[in-house]
């Protein structure tokens, strides 16, 4: 995050950004000191952190969040939303799936921000994310390891794939990947129709 890239965004407290009004936006970008800004992640994510936490995040050691950005003084600013969904991010990885923090720092130096959303709504288990940065650095993006996750969901479905691996081991044959493809291929079918069918959305009702 380069200074000169924030320095002109207003200067908001907590209280003027979020009032109680309902009109506060997630996107919203403006600056915010140290403990406002931990009130508004406590608000907006349900993460309580410290300053010492946040110094330690964006140490050169560890440098998992970036620097704040100081405007003269002694005072540091957090930006909103950069800050703030990196960081809700990070403890989302530490606290709710128990990540190492090597495993954090790989996540963290590759995964793409606009995507923070699918971690922070629990699209990524655990794995995933521990393999996400060498599926990144193969040249693989988000919607491929969505896809990956699905296909894998779809061959649950698919007992006679799982019995030929029980008795012959993963990868055993070029014929086995090859029914896998065409097995994946007629259940994306059935999914379409089932979509089609509103199915989804009569489920979807049955959750309000």
């Amino acid at each position: 995050m380069r200074r000169e890239d924030y320095v002109q965004r207003p200067v908001m407290t907590y209280a003027q950004a979020y009032d109680g009004s309902g009109r506060f936006h997630p996107r919203q970008e403006f600056l915010m000191e140290t403990a406002d800004f931990i009130k508004l992640v406590r608000h907006i994510h349900r993460f309580t952190v410290t300053r010492r936490t946040l110094q330690h995040y964006s140490s050169p050691r560890l440098r998992l969040l970036p620097p704040p950005i100081h405007m003269g003084g002694h005072k540091s600013y957090y930006a909103n939303p950069e800050h703030t969904d990196r960081l809700a991010v990070i403890l989302h990885l530490a606290t709710k799936l128990f990540l190492p923090l090597k495993t954090i720092q790989a996540v963290i130096r590759v995964y793409p921000a606009e995507h923070y959303d699918l971690i922070l709504k629990g699209v990524f288990a655990a794995y995933d994310l521990t393999v996400m940065a060498e599926h990144f650095e193969r040249g693989f993006q988000v919607k491929d390891v969505l896809f990956f996750k699905v296909s894998h969901v779809l061959q649950a479905l698919d007992q006679p794939y799982w019995d030929y691996l029980n008795r012959h081991g993963k990868g055993a044959s070029d014929l086995a990947e090859k029914h896998v493809d065409q097995e994946l291929l007629k259940l994306t079918h059935e999914f379409e129709r089932w979509i089609k069918a509103d199915t989804r959305l009569r489920m979807e009702g049955l959750k309000k």
